[in-house]
């Protein structure tokens, strides 16, 4: 009985190491269903138009998501400046008083949100695509808002037309697509934030603009372009990676004679840099990354080429300082052998 005591003492202690170490190592913040991939828009909330959907076409610009699904908000039904301020925790005003020009004539918006708990320091990441199904002087656009504990930010994402001095905004045109771009939100105190993003009508509520959101870069195509997705890069063993994308068709599209990635370490990577060539044609494929050292980060596109030009898929980033395992999972691992270890040494003393 005593030995089989001591066992359990052992195994105790083993699996509070287990448990320690796993909250040690995997503290980052976790968005409740960020891709969308439930099929609907589980873990946000909204107001307006939401779904959750598998790909968009307007006026001949296709949009794709990442995987399965994205999110997509459309204004009709959704409230007004005031209104959207208060479902995005925004104070009062805060819209106009960020740029007037752009937000003293909104009509109505479209809200989604979710509220998530964040350590000082903590991050969180989405990807954003605008389409606007209007043109000038109708300046549609899209913002993303971050709040929490004595803190607010607002970051004027996309527009039809103009920017009023925001100097981050893609101003995408008449009938225009932004592509997918990504936002990153960080949490300068510990406490519980609320992550928006919304989408705007200015002078009618005739034409309104779509916002799309995944957890990834999906593919954006316009007439005659091939859709390009861009994979995440696996396989992190300096000095190679793993990586590769998608390549669809779009509308007319002409045949791919090239496709592959670019990659180098100061974003928005093009054939002028590092680059793969893997086979022709539609469809998916596998990039090796080369000549990669340690403690880097790096920015991969996949590419396309065809007879009228080459085109892109959307950046994702890396750094061959991240372990390929997740450090919970070395934390899972350690604690099993740490475990194993005093088994056993329990064992030989007992014997």
């Amino acid at each position: 009985m005593k030995n089989l005591i001591n066992i359990t003492k052992t195994f105790s202690l083993a699996t509070v190491l287990i448990i320690m170490l796993g909250f040690t190592f995997n503290s980052n913040a976790q968005l409740v269903n960020p891709g969308f991939e439930t099929g609907d828009i589980t873990g946000w909330t909204a107001a307006g138009f939401s779904e959750a959907s598998t790909g968009v076409t307007y006026n001949a610009w296709i949009v794709n998501p990442a995987d399965n699904y994205m999110g997509r908000i459309i204004p009709p039904g959704g409230p007004a400046r005031a209104g959207a301020e208060i479902l995005l925790n925004l104070t009062a005003g805060a819209l106009v008083a960020h740029n007037n020009g752009l937000f003293s004539s909104t009509t109505n918006f479209s809200v989604i949100y979710q509220d998530v708990l964040l350590a000082a320091g903590e991050s969180v990441t989405m990807y954003w695509n605008f389409i606007s199904t209007d043109y000038a002087p109708f300046n549609d656009g899209c913002f993303a808002s971050f709040t929490g504990p004595g803190h607010q930010e607002i970051h004027v994402l996309s527009v039809t037309s103009n920017a009023y001095g925001d100097p981050n905004a893609i101003v995408v045109g008449d009938y225009g697509s932004s592509g997918w771009y990504p936002i990153t939100l960080t949490a300068p105190a510990a406490g519980l934030y609320r992550v928006g993003f919304s989408g705007f009508n200015i002078s009618d509520q005739i034409l309104d603009p779509w916002v799309m959101l995944d957890n990834a870069p999906g593919g954006t195509s316009a007439p005659g372009e091939p859709i390009v997705t861009t994979v995440a890069v696996t396989s992190i063993f300096p000095p190679t990676a793993m990586s590769g994308g998608n390549v669809a068709t779009g509308l007319n599209t002409p045949p791919i004679t090239a496709r592959g990635i670019v990659w180098n370490t100061t974003g928005v990577p093009t054939l002028a840099d590092n680059f793969t060539v893997d086979g022709s044609g539609f469809g998916a494929f596998v990039s090796q990354l080369t000549g990669l050292v340690a403690d880097q980060t790096y920015y991969v596109r996949a590419y396309a080429t065809n007879s009228v030009d080459t085109y892109y898929g959307g950046q994702v980033s890396f750094s061959t300082g991240t372990p390929l395992v997740p450090l919970s999972d070395w934390a899972i691992y350690l604690g099993i052998l740490l475990m194993i270890t005093f088994v056993v040494i329990r064992f030989k003393r007992m014997m």
